[in-house]
């Protein structure tokens, strides 16, 4: 087991969101993995550069859906996303700039798995409430009233 672990508490009910969420948590688990094999500094890269670059089209994602319906707090949520963003950037360059792996590591397992816990149970399951009445709002508009 990893440590990052999925479980249905953590799903949203919002089908995409709740699939990218689960392949998180699976890229950090792999991440967690190759580590506790002593990787190289550069396979670790690699893996950061991979987590990274699916965490921003997963933010991306999640603030275009965010965007199209008008939620009210897309400012705050793109901040969260931004710092984590920022976070791993960090990480990468003190990787490169030969700070260890084992340096690296015990940061990365330290906040990983639980910012993302974190941020799914207190801001992405308000997003999803959100997105959920709204997208039920458009539908009783495009189907008008029931009588």
């Amino acid at each position: 087991m990893g440590i990052a672990v999925w479980s249905e508490d953590l799903a949203c009910g919002y089908e995409l969101i709740d699939l990218q969420h689960r392949h998180l948590f699976a890229l950090i688990n792999t991440l967690d993995e190759s580590l506790q094999k002593s990787i190289a500094k550069e396979e670790l890269s690699l893996l950061l550069a991979d987590l990274l670059e699916y965490t921003e089209f997963h933010f991306r994602c999640e603030e275009e859906l965010m965007r199209s319906l008008d939620y009210p707090h897309l400012f705050e949520h793109r901040t969260i996303h931004e710092k984590l963003t920022k976070q791993v950037m960090d990480l990468q360059f003190r990787l490169r700039h030969s700070e260890s792996v084992l340096a690296v590591f015990f940061d990365l397992s330290s906040f990983l798995a639980d910012w993302l816990r974190h941020h799914i149970q207190e801001n992405d399951i308000k997003m999803i409430h959100f997105v959920r009445r709204a997208l039920k709002e458009k539908q009783a508009q495009v189907i008008g009233p029931v009588n």
